[in-house]
């Protein structure tokens, strides 16, 4: 099993910690009961499953099962409470995504 070097995880850490310093005013200020946030958590309150791979059916251009799935999944874990887990994975995703560009 490979190890994880220490100066890779540095390298995350401080990708995490340049997503938080650039996103923080995004943050901060984001507000959810806006736009599309209300229509994609509408969807995800009624939708099964099996819909995130069809997506949102009242909007027939968007087709993004990837994203559908993940708030749905966000949205059953965690319900409507708040919006920081939903910002929270967003960032934590984005990292990661970075992170493994960095590797290769």
């Amino acid at each position: 099993m490979h190890r994880v070097e220490r100066r890779s995880l540095l390298v995350l850490a401080g990708i995490v910690a340049l997503a938080l310093l650039i996103h923080l005013p995004a943050l901060r200020y984001s507000r959810p009961f806006c736009c599309d946030n209300l229509t994609i958590l509408e969807w995800a309150d009624s939708a099964t499953w099996a819909d995130a791979w069809g997506g949102n059916r009242l909007f027939a251009s968007e087709w993004r099962p990837l994203p559908h799935l993940l708030i749905l999944a966000s949205y059953r874990a965690f319900g409507f409470g708040s919006l920081a887990p939903y910002l929270l994975i967003n960032v934590g995703l984005w990292s990661v995504c970075v992170f493994l560009v960095y590797r290769l």
